[in-house]
């Protein structure tokens, strides 16, 4: 289905589709629900003077590891008067159905305004294969792909372009003039901090002016020399917003709490920027030249102020070498006594063998997973990569490691298609060398070693821009060679990009507007979800000029036009030209062109050690959540409420630590209601708490108690919890709790069915036992309580003998979901409230019934 372009949505509308519809989604569709901590309130937008929507070209699961969408929010909402909101690629499943439904996928998740209620629509573009996504969502939104039809539409948004892969996407927004063929309006060039604020404000100024659209874009290409605007006749003058220096930048420190499991309490915080070792085949490092360093104390300072306002006990120090910055010993020991873990990514051989107390830093930290850009099978493929990284270093650094905790190492390398048997036969040699000194070690000897593979794309802006593309069978026969090798000695091998999609990808990064009409065609055939299907490879491939497919994947000359060349200027590109044609011509020498480290730290300060678990104090809390949260996973609940505990007492944010134990979700259904779980301070709280607790507004439609006692006390009432156990553990239970209900003299029902028995509790006697009914499902070895008040069922299940759950070993205990009974609905037989799901009824209906009453099932 396409959207017609007169159609209209609004903000109830689109609100009333995703309420019917996001519980039939994966993960209930939690993405849908908006309103994370650290994002404007939609009451903002009224009186906003300028409204920005951020879009992701990724779905919401990327944007939740990423730093650049929270950074790109936390830059716009520095300008007075702007409101923005966040928007993402829907996954397949949900795709479909807006498409179905004639709902626009371009809206705002917290406003559920749709895009034409926006004064601008900012993309960000991470890889070039997510430039597939921007035709769909252009169609299915009803917005035209043409640069001069949007310029004469008032009700269209500006249409900017930004990200990692901006410099590379001219597919979007072509340099040859041809603006009818244009997705977007404009493309933002290098580092949003230089002049993203700047814009936003004159943007903000001309539409309190009045100010038409062409006389816009005119301004904003004259004023922004960054600004690549879709009008142009031809690519003029552009260049790359740079900063100087780091200085005065912050990282991401109120980035949104996104509600996605693996990473809610870890953020990023960014301690440089470029690196120093410029690889021929790195586009990170020639684009965000020169190296630049961030302040120590900066650096910190980010650190503590992200964990406050975002609920952290982990971080990430960002930085593409990351051991290249002379400070680092100092940084990881500082950023330790001011959070629970610090974690690190990416390094390389020759800094850590130079530094060897780098890794006792890294390890004081509790990193025990290492990841090693190795890039070239030999030495002398790594010459020609420009990886000045010898056998000797890879194999000293990897002593150093094997001999310390460990959990993993991974070995990043690139197939060129220039390898030989020699380089091959080299390759075999050292990973022999590597196993043997894995054997040897007591703590590495079961670490598992992985090596992700993929083609050498060349990429814009490095010295390889000019390389052919490797041919498949190249390819493929050094995936075969690599395979035998991990076989040989017990390691893995991942493809992290299929040859198909590394082709495509490589072809999106040299397209201009002569091709943007090819990917425009995609539209009807696919998406891109981590992956390009071979479908959507295939028919692009068909549709695009084969005899510019046949320059893009052949070898390029210097006379050649790139769509980004005034990006540089001639000298630059000759450069780069000089570094290729060396770095081809020979395999016998060094071609390093890194810029000398000033090293790392050679003084190691002391370390400062995190305090172990019984130096630590546990605080439980139970929150009573409505049903717009239902989906959310428990952690989110547990950082959402350290980040207003840190930011509402200063004593609480130098005592919090990280998220404690807590009773889990029920995962097969979208519960909501309560959830009890704890956390983890540096020393007692219970003075500091109870005054702020009582203070909390339910700002997120949850309510909040605090309570040192266990869990089962935080149970107000109508909540199910559930045990599974074997059948020995059920029928024992059951006989204890009879004994107790008899020496009581509580009176009770016990209904039988094939795998089921059911203890229903008589109306009188419910007070004095907290619970309603009891429930043994045989079949599922599961046995489940209806609380209605948690201290009362507490002491009563005790007195049966009956273990709690957080006392059970050995059994797989799960749950708590506070269902509350529905008014309307009641059990035909003993006319009591059903428990139901609010947005979806008939599972706990049936469960009830089941459970309590009748002898068939029977839904509502």
């Amino acid at each position: 289905m396409e959207i017609k372009k007169s159609m209209k949505w609004t903000a109830t509308e689109i609100a009333k589709w995703i309420n019917e519809t996001r519980f039939r989604f994966p993960g209930w569709g939690a993405w849908l629900i908006g309103h994370e901590p650290n994002t404007p309130e939609p009451e903002a937008y009224e009186n906003a003077a300028y409204r920005i929507l951020i879009f992701r070209l990724s779905p919401y699961t990327d944007v939740a590891s990423s730093m650049s969408h929270g950074l790109l929010g936390q830059l716009s909402l520095s300008v007075p008067g702007v409101y923005v909101d966040y928007g993402f690629m829907p996954p397949s499943q949900e795709g479909e159905a807006m498409i179905r439904a004639g709902i626009p996928p371009l809206f705002g998740t917290t406003s559920r305004r749709p895009f034409q209620d926006f004064n601008m629509v900012a993309f960000s573009n991470a890889i070039s294969q997510e430039l597939v996504n921007l035709p769909w969502l252009l169609k299915h939104s009803g917005i035209p792909m043409d640069f001069r039809k949007r310029t004469n539409d008032s009700s269209m948004p500006l249409l900017f372009m930004g990200g990692a892969n901006a410099q590379s996407a001219f597919a979007a927004c072509p340099s040859d003039g041809t603006a009818h063929l244009s997705f977007v309006d404009a493309i933002y060039f290098g580092e949003a901090e230089v002049s993203w604020p700047g814009l936003l404000d004159d943007l903000k100024a001309m539409k309190q002016a009045g100010t038409g659209k062409t006389e816009i874009w005119q301004e904003t290409e004259r004023r922004f020399s960054s600004l690549h605007i879709a009008h142009s006749e031809a690519f003029k003058k552009r260049e790359n917003a740079r900063l100087n220096s780091l200085n005065d930048i912050r990282s991401l420190v109120q980035g949104p709490v996104w509600y996605e499991e693996e990473t809610l309490g870890e953020s990023s915080v960014l301690i440089d920027a470029g690196c120093p070792h410029l690889c021929a085949f790195c586009k990170e490092a020639w684009e965000r030249r020169p190296y630049r360093l961030r302040p120590v104390d900066r650096i910190v300072a980010d650190i503590d102020a992200a964990r406050k306002f975002q609920g952290l006990d982990r971080v990430n120090l960002f930085s593409f070498s990351l051991t290249s910055h002379p400070e680092i010993a100092r940084i990881i020991t500082s950023a330790q006594s001011h959070i629970a873990h610090v974690s690190m990514k990416s390094q390389r051989f020759d800094q850590l063998v130079k530094n060897p107390d780098l890794l006792l830093y890294q390890q004081a930290a509790g990193k025990t997973s290492f990841t090693f850009g190795l890039e070239g099978v030999s030495e002398r493929i790594r010459r020609f990569l420009s990886k000045s990284i010898f056998e000797n270093q890879v194999l000293e650094a990897l002593a150093m490691i094997f001999a310390g905790p460990l959990r993993q190492v991974k070995f990043f390398i690139i197939l060129t298609g220039y390898e030989t048997s020699a380089d091959w036969e080299e390759c075999q040699s050292l990973f022999q060398k590597i196993s043997d000194l894995r054997k040897k070690s007591i703590t590495g000897r079961k670490a598992p070693l992985v090596l992700s593979v993929m083609p050498l794309i060349p990429m814009p802006h490095t010295p390889m821009q000019f390389n052919p593309f490797p041919e498949r069978k190249h390819i493929e026969q050094g995936m075969h060679h690599l395979k035998q090798i991990a076989h040989l000695q017990h390691m893995t091998v991942r493809e992290s990009i299929s040859y198909s999609e590394a082709k495509i990808a490589h072809l999106f990064l040299f397209a201009d507007g002569g091709e943007t009409e090819a990917i425009s065609g995609c539209t009807s055939i696919g998406t891109y979800h981590h992956h390009i299907s071979e479908r959507i490879i295939t028919g692009i491939e068909r549709k695009l000029d084969q005899k510019w497919k046949s320059w893009v994947l052949g070898e390029k000359h210097l006379e050649d036009r790139f769509p980004w060349d005034s990006l540089y200027t001639a000298k630059e590109k000759e450069k780069l030209f000089s570094i290729y044609s060396r770095l081809k011509s020979t395999n016998t020498s060094s071609m390093n062109t890194s810029v000398k480290s000033t090293g790392a730290a050679k003084v190691r300060p002391k370390i400062n050690r995190i305090p172990v678990s019984d130096t630590v104090y546990t605080h439980w809390f139970s929150v009573d959540a409505g049903p717009q949260l239902a989906g959310v996973p428990i952690r989110f609940f547990q950082v959402a409420l350290a980040r207003v505990l840190m930011m509402a007492s200063a004593d609480l944010n130098q005592a919090y630590l990280r998220p404690g134990p807590s009773i889990a979700d029920v995962e097969a259904i979208p519960t909501y209601g309560l959830r009890i779980f704890s956390l983890i301070f540096r020393k007692p709280v219970k003075e500091f708490l109870e005054e702020i607790l009582s203070e909390i507004s339910p700002k997120w439609g949850w309510t909040l108690t605090g309570n040192t006692a266990k869990p089962f006390s935080a149970v107000s009432g109508n909540a199910i919890l559930e045990i599974s156990a074997g059948n020995d553990w059920l029928e024992k239970s059951l006989r204890n709790l009879t004994d107790q209900l008899a020496t009581k003299s509580i009176g009770y029902q016990i209904k039988k069915r094939p795998s089921i028995q059911t203890l229903l509790i008589e109306k009188s006697y419910s007070k004095k036992t907290g619970f309603d009914f009891a429930c043994w499902d045989k079949g599922n070895s599961i046995f489940r309580w209806a609380i209605t008040d948690g201290k009362c069922a507490e002491g009563f299940l005790r007195k049966a003998r009956i273990p709690l759950p957080w006392e059970t070993k050995g059994h797989a205990f799960r749950t708590i979901a506070r269902m509350n009974p529905h008014s309307e609905i009641t059990c035909p037989e003993c006319h009591r409230p059903v428990w139901v799901n609010a947005m979806d009824g008939s599972d706990f209906a049936e469960l009830s019934c089941r459970s309590l009453c009748s002898e068939s099932s029977t839904k509502w």
